[in-house]
């Protein structure tokens, strides 16, 4: 990896599709519990994913009034998938922040923060006045960078597949 990185934003196309799932499934894999009731839960939320959003990329954002993007770095003429970073369109103005993840070989650089302030840019050009997401309790880290991005939680809920994973929901007016 590359000391100095060479960043492009881009819009997801068909052929980053397996790049984009193992970005995915390695960040969620990261905060899995180690016990196995959490691990099995942890498989079950992955197959879901897998089977909705993920299977249909184009009709949940692009379709949806959204967007998805991955984060790339050129290195020697060579570009690879870093980071990805999703938008689902709702009504009223408002819109759902998805899929963030970055390459955990790329962590602690500032990418995530990149991410989301490139979804807000687009997010707010494109008429959207809020932006909602939802993440889980245990990923601490991912908490913590939404608060200090400015977003508000707004509550906690149980996980539907899961009454023992607590969701943790955030929102942000974009000013």
């Amino acid at each position: 990896m590359a000391s100095t990185l060479a960043l492009n934003f881009r819009s997801y196309r068909p052929e980053d599709h397996a790049a984009v799932i193992e970005i995915i499934i390695a960040g969620v894999n990261m905060y899995c519990p180690e016990d196995e009731e959490g691990a099995a839960g942890n498989r079950e939320y992955i197959k879901w994913s897998l089977e909705t959003d993920l299977a249909d990329i184009q009709g949940t954002y692009f379709d949806s009034n959204g967007h998805f993007w991955v984060l790339t770095n050129t290195n020697e003429g060579r570009e690879e998938i870093i980071g990805t970073v999703a938008l689902e369109g709702n009504e009223d103005g408002r819109c759902e922040l998805r899929r963030l993840a970055v390459k955990p070989e790329y962590h602690r650089r500032g990418l995530a923060r990149k991410l989301v302030a490139h979804l807000e840019d687009w997010a707010r050009s494109h008429g959207f006045k809020t932006v909602e997401l939802s993440t889980g309790v245990v990923m601490a880290p991912a908490c913590t960078l939404y608060s200090v991005l400015g977003y508000t939680e707004t509550g906690r809920r149980a996980a539907s597949n899961d009454p023992s994973y607590v969701m943790v929901s955030f929102e942000k007016a974009l000013l």
